[in-house]
């Protein structure tokens, strides 16, 4: 394999999830389904719509502002800042 080709192997592996060069589509950005009880997160393009660990309804968009989450680990929308799970809402999942 030469530089030049293993080059652009390592350069298309670090690509984000859902851009061109992982098979999304291009210049779409990812967003996320997160379990308000458990903050499991999958990409909304699997099409989940309730959490297959406890039955909950996944969170599709911030409920402040409709805005897609774009963080599989966001605590706060990052279009209007509000607080995405409110704080009795988000781990109260019993063990």
């Amino acid at each position: 394999m030469s530089p030049k080709t293993s080059a652009r192997a390592v350069r298309r592996s670090e690509e984000p999830p859902g851009s061109a060069e992982q098979g999304g589509p291009p210049g779409q950005a990812v967003s996320y389904r997160i379990c308000p009880v458990c903050s499991r997160a999958t990409p909304s393009s699997a099409g989940e719509t309730y959490c297959p660990n406890d039955g909950a309804k996944l969170l599709q968009a911030c409920p402040g502002c409709g805005a897609a989450i774009g963080s599989p680990f966001g605590e706060f929308c990052s279009a209007c800042g509000n607080r995405l799970f409110p704080d009795e809402e988000r781990g109260t999942q019993a063990h």
